[in-house]
């Protein structure tokens, strides 16, 4: 027996990747989602449980596993924007149930979600010593999140993992607060011009959902504790990824700048060192990741 994964917030897009990719290695995996009209076929073999994580109650219809990713909460800057008290809370409380579930079951590891968000004003090169200075509201919930991470440390081995910007296959569910690199596609297959805050200079560390899934996979049972970067080391700005995608498709379509929203995100930067050591490679370019997100879609 592989042993038998619990994910919150398996209907998502990180987690349905991660539990399709779990069932190919034949664990066993509990899903829990409040949205499980998300599921689809890819997770057939799959125990799903539809419920919320902030009620405490449902935790007690979820049946005792080894390992936790606990992947369920807001992951935009706009929710938190349009609707901050309840992100705050789902955020928050979710991950303290998670966290007294996993101590009462005596799991092995619980993962959760941090951000490249926290870095906020640190743009450059930002190591897991780097002390984050945050520009808005999500960046600042996910750093209470990994306090409470520190608070359970010695009764609850877990790992936060600032994912800094992800995107790929299962994220188009996830419509207008989708990474720029799905709505851009999105837009440009359509004809249309990609619409851009500011500029277009600001840029991003993304890093491909599939090289999220297998660092997931590898940290789950090896002595990786505390948090850990997740990103790629590269940094593009907005109009280079319309670059790349004009590119990919042999077009010309430029986009539409328009001004930006206040506490605006410029730039975030990862240093993926200890990733790298522990993954034992490079994680692949954005436009390797373009390519095959487009491959996958059927659309190269």
């Amino acid at each position: 027996m592989l042993g038998k994964i619990l994910i919150t917030g398996g209907c998502g897009f990180i987690g349905k990747s991660l539990a399709h990719a779990l069932l190919q290695k034949s664990f066993e995996v509990v899903v829990v989602d409040k949205n499980t009209e998300k599921i689809g076929n890819v997770l057939d073999g799959a125990l799903v449980i539809e419920g919320d994580v902030c009620n405490k109650e449902m935790w007690r219809t979820i049946p005792s596993c080894d390992y936790i990713f606990h992947l369920a909460a807001p992951s935009s800057v706009i929710l938190f924007d349009t609707d901050m008290d309840n992100c705050i809370q789902n955020t928050t409380v979710g991950l303290m149930h998670a966290f007294a579930w996993a101590r009462n079951n005596n799991v092995k590891k619980l993962i959760y979600p941090s951000s490249g968000s926290i870095f906020g004003k640190n743009n450059a090169d930002c190591t897991e010593e780097t002390i984050p200075e945050q520009v808005n509201s999500y960046g600042k919930t996910k750093l209470i999140c990994e306090y409470i991470g520190k608070t359970y440390a010695d009764v609850v081995p877990n790992l936060g993992l600032r994912i800094f910007a992800g995107y790929g296959p299962q994220e188009d569910q996830k419509g207008a607060i989708a990474s720029v690199v799905t709505l851009f596609i999105k837009d440009m297959l359509a004809g249309i011009s990609p619409t851009i805050f500011g500029d277009g200079s600001q840029t991003r560390d993304f890093v491909y959902i599939d090289d999220i899934v297998d660092i997931m996979l590898l940290v789950m049972n090896n002595q990786t504790e505390g948090v850990l970067n997740v990103g790629s080391g590269m940094s593009t700005s907005f109009s280079q990824v319309v670059a790349l995608i004009n590119n990919q498709f042999g077009t010309h379509i430029a986009p539409t700048y328009i001004s930006k929203p206040k506490k605006y995100l410029e730039k975030t930067a990862c240093n993926p060192a200890r990733l790298r050591q522990l993954l034992g490679r490079k994680t692949i370019t954005l436009d390797q990741g373009i390519r095959s997100y487009l491959k996958l879609m059927g659309e190269l």
